[in-house]
């Protein structure tokens, strides 16, 4: 069993690193990154186009006293950073919610949570506890915990680990994705194989439980959540799924060293090719 004991990680960069050899291990959601998430295209669009019609009024005003080159600087500038603010608001609304998920599991006053003074966090912790109370759990066994393989290949911290009434151990993770009409469940497929890689590892670390599945649990910013359950048989073939990822992700990051280096030759090629014209 591999030692967590011996794992720092960072929070600022979100990067676990073995304290005996100073190497970095790969975290579960880093190695998600590598799959195509096409959704995201459309929601920084949309991102944009938000962010643009909220500051239309102002700019329209500053048409007839403001250059039209100083304006279109600004739509610019705000539509290519919309995405970005959107998302730091997302991951505050994020954090607020697994505080608070974390506190209330640990046995604190459900009233006491850190979402009070944020309106979407707020309205995600109610929906949490809804979930919980259609949810039968007998034994907590990890609130946040670490979690990593054997070999050292990938680590992640998982949101909950607990015992239900009938003694299966089940994997929790909890999301603050709200449903749409396209998407009643509020899930993504990289959520699958985040709870599937979860469950491999937790399986690794507590050989002695009975295991039963794991389940997605999107919090909505509404108040209202969505349960998505997965089976054995499915965790199985998902985690095989993300171990192959883990296995492809050093060529991925190699492939973009080469890259980088390759263009600074060029870069430098390039330069110089001009410098002798002069």
């Amino acid at each position: 069993m591999s030692d967590t004991s011996i794992i720092e990680f960072n929070p600022k960069s979100h990067r676990y690193k073995r304290t005996d050899t100073g190497t970095y291990i790969p975290s579960v959601t880093t190695v998600l990154g590598l799959l195509n998430k096409p959704m995201l295209v459309y929601w920084a669009a949309n991102c944009a186009g938000a962010a643009i019609v909220s500051r239309m009024e102002e700019w329209v005003e500053g048409f007839d006293s403001v250059p039209f080159e100083e304006i279109e600087e600004a739509i610019l500038g705000v539509a290519k950073s919309a995405h970005r603010t959107v998302s730091d608001d997302a991951k505050e609304v994020g954090n607020l919610l697994h505080a608070s998920v974390a506190h209330t599991l640990l046995g604190g006053d459900m009233s006491e949570h850190y979402g009070l003074d944020n309106i979407e966090a707020s309205m995600a912790y109610d929906a949490f506890l809804e979930w919980m109370d259609t949810t039968m759990i007998e034994r907590i066994v990890g609130i946040e915990k670490m979690l990593v393989m054997p070999n050292y290949s990938y680590v992640g911290t998982v949101d909950l680990i607990a015992v239900d009434e009938d003694g299966k151990a089940w994997i929790y993770d909890f999301k603050t994705t709200s449903r749409s009409d396209s998407n009643p469940l509020a899930c993504y497929p990289e959520y699958l194989f985040q709870v599937a890689a979860y469950w491999r590892m937790a399986q690794h670390a507590n050989a002695d439980l009975s295991w039963g599945g794991a389940a997605v649990i999107s919090c909505g910013k509404d108040g209202q959540y969505a349960e998505t359950i997965l089976p054995v048989e499915l965790l199985d073939e998902y985690a095989d799924a993300f171990e192959l990822m883990v296995k492809f992700y050093p060529h991925m990051r190699a492939s973009e060293k080469f890259l980088r280096d390759a263009n600074k030759i060029e870069k430098q090629r390039i330069a110089a090719l001009v410098e002798e014209e002069v």
